[in-house]
Parts: C-alpha cells; sequence; structure tokens
C-alpha cells in the first residue's frame, strides 16, 4: 500500500528545493549580498563570481571588497577565494549558522581602482562619528598646543612693548583698594587712642602725684594717711597701664596683620608677572613637549584608526543582533514578559570559525582564526577570539590575539599585538611638520595592548627602531630645529617611544616619551636659553615699572601710619614710665619719712621714761 502522504511530502520538498534553486541564482544572490552588505557597511561591498549550491549547503566566491566608509578610495579589507559551509535546516526558521568559513589573501587598508561611496540619500542626516573618534581627534589637533612649545618659532624674538601695551594690570587697582580699607583702619585705631583719653588720665596722675608733698608734713599720722593716697594713686596707675597694654596687644596684632596685606601685594603683582608671561609664550623646552611634539599627532590618529575598526565592529554586531526582544517599560501596577535565554536555543547569525589566511604590507605570510562571530554571545555562553600569527624565515614574526566580550552590557575588548622585525625603509614615522624625514632604512618593533570597557580606553604601546637611516622629505631646506633634529636622531643606534593612553572621551591622560627627548631637550635648552631668559627680565623690568608705583604708595601709606600709631603708643608707655618712676620715688621717701618719725617718736618715749624714774 503506498502511504500517499509520505509521497506528497516528499513531492513538495523537491518542488521546494527546485524552486529555491530557480529562484537564488548566484547572479541574484551576489546582487543581493552585495546591497545588503553595503546598507550594512555603509559602503560599497563587492563580490567576485559567487557561487551558491542549496544541495551542497555551500557558498564560494574569488574575492570580496568591503569599502571603507570613512575614505571611500580605500578598502577596511580584501580577500581573495573564500568558501563557507552553511547548515541548511536553521535556513528555514531565518536563522543563519556557518560552520566553517575559509579566506584566503586577507588584506587590509588597501587601494581601490574606483570610489567606493554609495549614492547619497535625498532624505537623511550624514551618521556623525562615536564619541571616542571625535575626543581622539580633539586630542590630535589640540596636541601642539598642548605641548606649550613650536619648534618652528623657537628662534623668534618676544615683543615685549607690544605684549605690554595689550595687557591690563590687575595689582594697582587692586593695591588702590587695598590701600583704601586700610586707610578705614588706621582712622578708627586713631580714633580709638583719643577716645581712650590716656593724656588726660596722666595729666590727673600727675596733679595728684604733685599733691604727695611731705615736706610741710610733721606728724606721723599725717605720713601714713599720705601713704594712704599713694596707693590708691598706685591702683589707678596699674588699672591705666593694664588699658594701654591691653591696647597695645591688639594693635601690635593688627600691625603684624598688615604684613599679610603687604605679602598679597607681592603675590598680586607676581600674578601679573605670570600672566604675562603665559602670553608671551616663552618656550619652556621639557621632554614631555618633544614627546607629543614628535609623535603625539601620529599616535593619536593611528589610535583613533584602530579604534574605528573596533566602533565598526561594534556597530555591525548590533545591527545582526535581533535575538533579544526590545527592553520594555509598562506603565506602573502593570506586568512585563521577562526574557531568558533558552539554554539549547540557538543565535539568529553564528559563524562557528573563520579561517584566514593573507599578508602584511611587507608580504609577510599570515595566517590564524576568528572563533565564534555570533549575533548574542548569551546563547553560547562565550566570546568571540582572534587568534593570528605569521613568522617569516628571518627574525619577522607577527602575533595577534583578541577577544571581544559582549557576554554583559557594557562589551568588553582586549588586544594583544606583537610585530617583530617588519621593515621601514622608505616610511614616516611621524607625521609632525618638526620631523620633516622619510626613513631610508630601518628596522622596527611594534609591542601594543589595548584594552576597551565601554567607552574607557586603556593602551600601552612600545615602538622600538633599529638601523635608522633619515633623509630629510622632498631634499627640503631645513630650519634650526629641524636640523637639530635630525642631527639628534642620526646619533642614536636605536629609537625607543613609550606610550600610554588612558580614559575616556574628552578626559585623556596621555603620556609620551622617547629616548631621544631628554637630548633634543638638552639641545634646544642651550640655544633658547639665554634669549627666553633675556626675554623674561625685560618683561619682569616691565611689569615693574608699570606696578612700581602703586606698590611705593602702598608701603609708603602703610609705613607712615604704622610708624605714627607706634610713635602715640610709645609716648603712652613713656609717660606710663615716668608716672610709674615718681610713685616709686614718692612712696619710697614717705616710707623713710615714716621710718624716721617712728624712730624720734621711740627716742623721745624713752627720755620721758628716764626723766619719770630718777
Amino acid at each position: 500500500m503506498i502511504r500517499w502522504k509520505g509521497v506528497i511530502l516528499l513531492a513538495a520538498l523537491v518542488v521546494l528545493f527546485l524552486a529555491l534553486s530557480m529562484i537564488f541564482t548566484d547572479r541574484w544572490l551576489e546582487a543581493k549580498l552585495e546591497a545588503s552588505g553595503s546598507a550594512l557597511v555603509g559602503a560599497r561591498v563587492e563580490i567576485d563570481d559567487l557561487d551558491f549550491s542549496f544541495f551542497g549547503s555551500h557558498l564560494k566566491f574569488n574575492g570580496l571588497r568591503v569599502t571603507n566608509p570613512r575614505n571611500t578610495m580605500r578598502n577596511l579589507f580584501e580577500t581573495g577565494a573564500c568558501e563557507l559551509n552553511f547548515e541548511f535546516w536553521p535556513l528555514l526558521s531565518k536563522k543563519i549558522i556557518v560552520e566553517n568559513f575559509q579566506i584566503s589573501d586577507f588584506k587590509t587598508n588597501t587601494p581601490r581602482q574606483t570610489d567606493g561611496a554609495l549614492p547619497e540619500k535625498p532624505i537623511g542626516k550624514k551618521k556623525a562619528d562615536n564619541i571616542i573618534s571625535k575626543s581622539l581627534k580633539r586630542v590630535a589637533q589640540n596636541m601642539e598646543q598642548n605641548a606649550g612649545l613650536s619648534l618652528s618659532d623657537a628662534r623668534a624674538k618676544i615683543n615685549v612693548d607690544s605684549l605690554i601695551r595689550l595687557l591690563q594690570f590687575e595689582s594697582p587697582r587692586k593695591i588702590d583698594s587695598l590701600q583704601k580699607a586700610l586707610n578705614q583702619s588706621f582712622e578708627k585705631w586713631n580714633k580709638k587712642l583719643k577716645n581712650a583719653r590716656y593724656e588726660q588720665d596722666f595729666k590727673e596722675l600727675e596733679a595728684q602725684i604733685k599733691k604727695l608733698d611731705i615736706k610741710n608734713i610733721k606728724t606721723l599720722k599725717s605720713l601714713q594717711k599720705t601713704l594712704s593716697t599713694l596707693n590708691s594713686v598706685k591702683k589707678k596707675t596699674a588699672l591705666l597701664s593694664d588699658s594701654i597694654r591691653a591696647t597695645e596687644t591688639a594693635l601690635q596684632k593688627e600691625l603684624q596683620s598688615l604684613q599679610t596685606s603687604v605679602a598679597q601685594v607681592e603675590r598680586w603683582i607676581e600674578q601679573d608677572y605670570r600672566r604675562a608671561l603665559s602670553r608671551a609664550r616663552i618656550p619652556e623646552i621639557t621632554r614631555r613637549n618633544i614627546g607629543q611634539l614628535l609623535f603625539g599627532k601620529t599616535l593619536i590618529h593611528r589610535l583613533e584608526n584602530y579604534l574605528s575598526y573596533v566602533q565598526t565592529g561594534r556597530r555591525y554586531l548590533t545591527r545582526l543582533k535581533s535575538d533579544a526582544p526590545k527592553k520594555e517599560n509598562p506603565p506602573r501596577f502593570k506586568g512585563q514578559d521577562i526574557y531568558f535565554y533558552s539554554p539549547h536555543g540557538r543565535p539568529d547569525f553564528w559563524i562557528r570559525q573563520i579561517r584566514l589566511s593573507g599578508q602584511t604590507h611587507d608580504d609577510l605570510q599570515l595566517a590564524g582564526q576568528i572563533l565564534d562571530i555570533v549575533s548574542d554571545q548569551r546563547f553560547i555562553h562565550r566570546p568571540t577570539v582572534i587568534k593570528i600569527s605569521g613568522q617569516s624565515a628571518g627574525d619577522r614574526s607577527f602575533v595577534l590575539n583578541g577577544k571581544l566580550n559582549y557576554l554583559k552590557d557594557v562589551p568588553h575588548e582586549t588586544f594583544d599585538l606583537l610585530y617583530q622585525g617588519f621593515s621601514l625603509d622608505n616610511t614616516q614615522i611621524s607625521d609632525s611638520p618638526y620631523f620633516p624625514f622619510t626613513v631610508k632604512k630601518g628596522r622596527g618593533t611594534l609591542k601594543a595592548q589595548l584594552t576597551l570597557s565601554g567607552d574607557t580606553v586603556k593602551t600601552e604601546i612600545r615602538f622600538l627602531a633599529t638601523g635608522l637611516e633619515l633623509t630629510p622629505t622632498a631634499n627640503q631646506k631645513l630650519n634650526y630645529a629641524q636640523q637639530l633634529t635630525l642631527d639628534v636622531f642620526r646619533s642614536l643606534k636605536t629609537l625607543t617611544i613609550k606610550a600610554k593612553i588612558s580614559g575616556q572621551a574628552g578626559r585623556w591622560k596621555i603620556q609620551l616619551n622617547s629616548n631621544a627627548d631628554e637630548a633634543l631637550a638638552r639641545r634646544l635648552k642651550e640655544k633658547l636659553s639665554a634669549e627666553a631668559e633675556k626675554a623674561k627680565a625685560r618683561l619682569e623690568a616691565e611689569i615693574k615699572k608699570k606696578t612700581d608705583p602703586s606698590k611705593q604708595r602702598f608701603l609708603t601709606f602703610v609705613a607712615r601710619h604704622q610708624k605714627e600709631l607706634e610713635k602715640q603708643l610709645q609716648k603712652y608707655e613713656s609717660e606710663l614710665r615716668k608716672v610709674e618712676a615718681e610713685l616709686k620715688k614718692r612712696e619710697h621717701e614717705i616710707k623713710q619719712r615714716i621710718e624716721k618719725e617712728k624712730k624720734k617718736t621711740g627716742k623721745n618715749v624713752q627720755e620721758k621714761l628716764k626723766k619719770l624714774f630718777k
């Protein structure tokens, strides 16, 4: 008995295969893949001689060229012959699972014969660079300004007179304002001393002391009464002395604060000098300046270029990532669906393995593999891994290891590169105008570590060049600084450049130095030192001329008022000592008379007793 249901199903599958084979012709599929790839990249993608087979579950082509959307006259990469094997049944569930993707003759940053730009759309905005790229571009543009030095102007003279005319000095105005405030303080003290009535108190004490005359006093009782009056005057004098001492202490404290005001005046003048110095832009030669000027701009451009590849990869994987539903934001007290990854689920797109071979710009043969390019890594629970290496019969070698970890919400990428023994012949190692030289001959070694976590970047780079032979580009005439740079680099047996860049967009921390920095800085300092010191001295003299009148007026004003107040207090001190001395003298005289009268009285009593008992 014939099972018609099975026959019908088999016939349907045969018809389906025949229909798909008729629809998906090689030329049609090639055009569709080119269109989809171009839309994904944002620039032209070209495929050569595509051959597709449903029954064989494979696809191959003789070449692939992906245009760099940032420079449409160059390719991001191009390949030779490529072949991939895929699973057929997942296609029916709109899933693409590639078991193996073989790529040969892989090359990056190759030139194009035609422009790879796509036709401009009539509607839509041009896509902006990502925040990291824009920030690094600003750093590169400002690198020379941040270095604080222009070697091409190293011998230029500073027009001090013109600078002085343009500057607005702040110290004279501040000094005048301070002088007015101190004048009020001095007036307050003058008024306080006047209201204290010390002069009147001294006159009253002197009058009371004069009344303590003992010449006309005859009796002991009167002398003792006079001594009591003197003690009362002493108490008044002590109170007056305490008042004068307290006033003197307060005034001395106030006068000591004047020294702070004088120091503030000096700081204001120093600030004017520093402002003028910054406007004059007198160069400060440091190792940091040299490293940033010669290699900073080139380094930032290269880093920005490498980061653009990573950002491109992130963007493409984000476009492919359609497995998880969009995050819901339901109204309050309303439920939502929570999405969990199935342990047996499969992503919408997954290339299990790419095996590639290619070569560097100096024909070093490379081979390697990329594992697990996937639309959502949480389905397979592992990151994308990159391993590429190559080695020549000589001392050249290349090792690149990378890991793209998108298992969590914050993307995390790490790359380690070691490229040894590559040729530097006929290349430029710096884009700086202060290094207009071509490497005629040389070998290089590059070691780099790059880590990205979200928008945070951390990279360490070490570049070593040996056997350098430099020649001026286009036989141009060199200025003094350029010739000096050439002489220093020609004297080096080995050039070492070390760099560290870390931070986030807008907050970069850059450290860059080379073994040429110290020698070049020393030679430049020798040349610039004399002229820079001369300019500084002239600038300081001109600022002194502008600020000295206000400063001298202030110092004279302070000294005069301080002297007047101190003189007044010294007068009170002198008067006080005079009163105290006079009191001491009168006290001594009175006590002597009292003792004398006591003895005289005792003698008279003895004589009377003798007469009484005769």
